[in-house]
């Protein structure tokens, strides 16, 4: 017996997946740009550099996601490894700079330990407005990275930071990083199919 009918579920989860299909499509007119970072990034690889991710909550778990798809394999199962770093992977960087330096500093930290001229710097804030993102992209740019940044629709002050800025239609957090996701599976397959073929 259908016990949820009553409730209105349904038919909000249907104008969820609407919306998730209505950013899906939004994400496709964007493709000569998600193509144009998977180029940028296979010269960076090309070039014996590397990738950089970072983010909070959500957007730290795509950061670490899109590392491990690069780092280890996408689609293709024996190919070389590529030197991407989840800035959100060590706990204890994390805690320490944070405690020392204050939350805002702990991606700017590890950027400037470790970004170099030609790297790749990727920061995801679906607000656009986290301020240890922000702190991170300036601190790349300033190491002469190239600056890679995910948001959604609000208004950002991450734009003045990136080269590149990917911006999801959505407003609601869910949506944003379902729209990161798709893009981030296009570009990170991209790159493979330029470096390695297409299998």
């Amino acid at each position: 017996m259908d016990t949820v009918t009553g409730t209105g579920l349904p038919e909000w989860m249907r104008v969820q997946v609407d919306e998730a299909q209505r950013v899906r499509s939004a994400v496709r007119s964007q493709i000569s740009n998600l193509a144009a970072i998977s180029s940028r990034i296979a010269s960076t690889y090309s070039h014996q550099g590397k990738v950089l991710l970072f983010g909070n909550g959500g957007s730290a778990a795509t950061a670490e996601h899109w590392a491990t798809e690069l780092t280890g394999r996408f689609y293709l199962p024996d190919r070389p490894a590529l030197a991407a770093v989840a800035l959100t992977a060590n706990a204890a960087q994390l805690t320490a700079i944070a405690n020392d330096f204050g939350y805002e500093e702990v991606f700017a930290r590890l950027v400037t330990a470790m970004a170099q001229d030609g790297d790749v710097a990727i920061g995801l804030s679906t607000s656009g407005r986290s301020a240890n993102v922000l702190r991170g992209l300036e601190a790349a740019k300033q190491r002469n990275a190239y600056v890679i940044g995910f948001t959604g629709q609000s208004s950002s002050s991450m734009e003045h930071w990136c080269d590149c800025l990917v911006t999801v239609p959505a407003t609601d957090t869910a949506r944003i990083q379902e729209g990161h996701d798709l893009c981030g599976h296009l570009i990170f397959a991209g790159v493979e199919r330029l470096l390695f073929g297409s299998g």
